[in-house]
C-alpha cells in the first residue's frame, strides 16, 4: 500500500476540519477527496466544530442538581449549628462549676495573704540586725564558747590573782592599770575568757535576758547597782549590773548576794 492509499489519523483530519493543519495539507486533502471513509469522518468533525462554536459559553445548571446542592448545604449548616450550641452549653456548664467551687472555698483572709510577707520581712530584719551586731562586737567565733568554757574559768581566776598581786605591789601599778578614761576593773583586750564575758555582758544588756525574774537582785542591792539581767554561763550564773559601767559577776546561783571584791569583768556602757 502506497502512502497515498493510507488513511491519515483522525487528529490530522480534525486539524484539517478546524483549518489549522499546516504540513501536508494538499496531500491530505487529495486523499480525502478520493476516500469516502475519510470524507465521512471529516464531515462529522466539521459538524462537531460548528456545534461547539455555536454553544453558549455558560450552560445553566439543571434544576434538580441545584436542589440537591442546596439541600446538602442546609443539612451541613444545621449540623454545624447544633455542634456549636452544644459546645457553648458545655463551656457554660464548666464555668458554672468552677465558679461554684471558688465560691465554696470563700475569699482568703487579709491576714492569710499578708502573713507570709510579714514573716519574711521580720526574718530579714532579724538577720540583718544580728549580722551587723556580730560584725561590730564579735572578736572570735561564737562556737568557741562551749569548747573553751574550762579555759575561760582558768583565765578569769588567773586574772583575779594577778589583779590582787598588782594591788599589793604598790600605788604605781594600780595607777597604771586605772588609766584616765577607764574605771576600775575595766577589761583590757586580753585572754579569750574576758572577751567571751564581754560579749555575753553586751548580749544581756541588749536583750535584758534573765535566768528567772529577779535573778541577781540581792547582788545588785549589795553592790548598790542596777540589775540589768542574768544568763547561765559555764554552769554558773552571770549577773550583769549597771552603774557607771557594765559589770559582770559570776555567782553560783540567782540567790547569791556576795560576789568577789571586784567584778569578774567590766565594760564601758554602750552608746545607745
Amino acid at each position: 500500500m502506497s502512502a497515498a492509499d493510507r488513511h491519515p489519523p483522525e487528529y490530522v483530519l480534525a486539524e484539517l476540519a478546524e483549518g489549522v493543519l499546516e504540513d501536508g495539507t494538499s496531500t491530505v486533502s487529495e486523499h480525502v477527496r478520493g476516500c469516502p471513509s475519510c470524507q465521512s469522518v471529516l464531515d462529522q468533525l466539521t459538524e462537531v466544530t460548528r456545534l461547539l462554536r455555536t454553544t453558549p459559553d455558560r450552560v445553566p445548571m439543571p434544576a434538580h442538581v441545584t436542589a440537591r446542592i442546596a439541600a446538602a448545604l442546609n443539612e451541613e449548616a444545621i449540623v454545624a449549628t447544633a455542634a456549636r450550641e452544644r459546645a457553648e452549653q458545655e463551656a457554660r456548664a464548666a464555668d458554672a462549676g468552677a465558679s461554684g467551687a471558688s465560691g465554696a472555698a470563700g475569699p482568703v483572709g487579709w491576714f492569710r495573704r499578708r502573713l507570709p510577707i510579714a514573716v519574711a520581712a521580720a526574718a530579714a530584719t532579724a538577720f540583718i540586725g544580728f549580722f551587723g551586731y556580730t560584725l561590730i562586737n564579735d572578736d572570735s567565733p561564737p562556737e568557741m564558747a562551749t569548747s573553751s568554757g574550762a579555759a575561760d574559768r582558768e583565765f578569769d581566776t588567773d586574772d583575779r590573782g594577778a589583779d590582787t598581786d598588782d594591788e599589793a605591789g604598790g600605788e604605781d601599778t594600780e595607777n597604771e592599770e586605772n588609766a584616765p578614761g577607764d574605771g576600775p576593773g575595766v577589761a583590757e583586750p586580753g585572754p579569750l575568757g574576758e572577751n567571751l564575758l564581754e560579749r555575753t555582758i553586751l548580749d544581756v544588756w541588749n536583750s535584758r535576758e534573765q535566768v528567772q525574774p529577779g535573778c541577781g537582785q540581792g547582788l545588785a542591792d549589795a553592790q548598790g547597782s542596777d540589775l540589768v539581767g542574768s544568763t547561765e554561763f559555764d554552769g554558773d550564773v552571770l549577773v550583769v549590773l549597771e552603774s557607771d559601767q557594765l559589770t559582770g559577776w559570776v555567782v553560783g546561783d540567782c540567790e547569791s548576794s556576795v560576789g568577789g571584791e571586784t567584778p569578774d569583768v567590766a565594760v564601758p556602757l554602750p552608746q545607745e
